[in-house]
């Protein structure tokens, strides 16, 4: 029995919507159509051992993961009632395990839309007693600032370096918040990159029946007694924290390659769910810089050009997580659904449809506070012009006052009509300026 953690972070901005945006040569393998039969709608990205290229990274994972063997809230999986292990014997050989225990496959997967898949699998030979603890302990080493910092390092040097073409004006569109790192009352530090794992437990070493029922009795999963059978493929006990995944057992297939088809559902899942929440944080931070700018009467965050091609995007990626466009199998939308309500998919990607709607009514609002604009520029053009014409018809009046042979013989009298013709004229002016300058009433609410 191989186990092992999964679980995915955000890089903070995207490079592209498809694979296009990365060099053809970098990407990583395409499945096996006849083990695998589907691909992510998100693309292959580009796939990082980390074993290989970022052996610091995996260095720095494992001593932070031997520290969590002595933090007293962590919970290591000792029972008192293990007589022949005393809890400091049992610290001791769990810190043991996690500093020498070999590590089978360590990689992460670097996505066109900035969302990174990570997947680490121990080597088989652990007590079944050590198994929760030493998952425990990376997964919480794994909230370190510094072990976050490298993941994210080396993932934007290993994305950058993959880029077919200079991707920043994709990049500058789609920038994110940033993680941010967050301390308790006792000055433990901890990043939110990471926002949760899920242990995987692959039954690939001849494991029998007896041995998954002890491992499930162990995890807690014997509520669960309807496994997600996978005809060709194997089973699946599902749970949102943990998975057990147990191979067909037939040749010629090795249980490896039984298990790739619920591997590669299990990494579509987590990456469309990041995808989510990464535009989701996207769209809610600029909802909050908008209406900060309108309550401060600056102007602040995207102009509507930006807007209107992020709600694009946004509509995009809702449509690209849409697990019923992957598969008709059965047994993959069962996972599917069970794994999207555990994680609130379907709700996050209503808030992120509903974060589009309302920038797109402020872009709206701003485009007619514009249009305002330019009526008034207008208005007051042709303000000025009418001043003019009362310029020059208050001159010409003034010529046909002093004309030899008036129209009207009493001069007393063309002086009153001409002050009452400029007078009117005035009152004219006076009330388009009125109707120009008088405050707006608040446009009625969008329905």
């Amino acid at each position: 029995m191989k186990a092992g953690l999964v679980s995915y972070f955000d890089l903070g901005c995207s490079y592209g919507l498809t694979d296009q945006a990365f060099l053809r040569e970098r990407l990583s393998r395409e499945t096996d159509i006849s083990l695998v039969g589907i691909k992510n709608p998100l693309g292959r990205g580009i796939t990082v051992d980390i074993l290989q290229a970022a052996p610091d990274l995996l260095s720095a994972w494992r001593r932070a993961a031997v520290e969590q063997v002595l933090r007293p809230e962590m919970e290591t999986g000792w029972q008192p009632e293990w007589e022949d292990l005393s809890r400091g014997d049992f610290d001791r050989q769990l810190a043991g395990l996690i500093a020498e225990h070999r590590v089978d496959t360590c990689s992460m997967t670097i996505y066109p839309l900035g969302v990174v898949y990570v997947r680490l699998e121990l080597a088989s030979g652990i007590d079944l007693r050590f198994l929760i603890g030493i998952l425990a302990c990376y997964e919480y080493a794994a909230y370190r600032p510094h072990v976050a910092a490298l993941f994210s390092r080396h993932a934007q040097t290993h994305a950058e370096a993959g880029l077919a073409a200079s991707a920043e004006a994709f990049t500058t569109l789609t920038r994110r918040p940033a993680s941010e790192v967050q301390e308790d009352s006792r000055g433990y530090v901890e990043s939110n990159l990471f926002r949760s794992f899920t242990h995987i437990f692959r039954c690939v070493d001849g494991d029998s029946a007896d041995d998954v029922t002890r491992l499930r009795e162990t995890l807690g999963m014997t509520g669960d007694p309807d496994p997600i059978e996978f005809e060709y493929h194997g089973r699946l006990h599902y749970g949102w924290a943990d998975n057990v995944l147990e191979p067909r057992g037939e040749p010629p297939w090795t249980p490896d390659q039984e298990l790739a088809r619920i591997d590669e559902c299990i990494r579509i899942a987590h990456v469309a769910l990041g995808t989510c929440e990464a535009f989701h944080r996207l769209f809610q931070d600029e909802i909050n810089t908008q209406v900060e700018s309108l309550l401060r009467k600056r102007h602040a965050g995207r102009n509507s050009q930006d807007l209107n091609k992020l709600r694009t995007l946004a509509l995009a990626v809702v449509n690209l997580t849409n697990f019923g466009q992957i598969t008709q199998a059965d047994e993959d939308q069962k996972y599917f659904q069970r794994f999207a309500a555990d994680a609130g998919l379907d709700r996050t990607q209503q808030l992120l449809t509903a974060a589009v709607e309302v920038l797109y009514n402020v872009q709206d609002a701003e485009a007619q506070d514009e249009r305002a604009r330019r009526e008034s520029l207008l208005n007051g053009i042709v303000v000025l012009l009418a001043s003019l014409t009362l310029v020059s018809v208050t001159v010409d009046a003034y010529n046909f006052i002093e004309m030899d042979q008036p129209l009207i013989d009493e001069r007393l009298q063309r002086v009153r009509l001409l002050i009452e013709f400029v007078l009117a004229l005035t009152l004219v002016v006076v009330i388009l300026l009125w109707m120009l300058i008088r405050p707006r009433r608040g446009r009625g609410r969008r329905r």
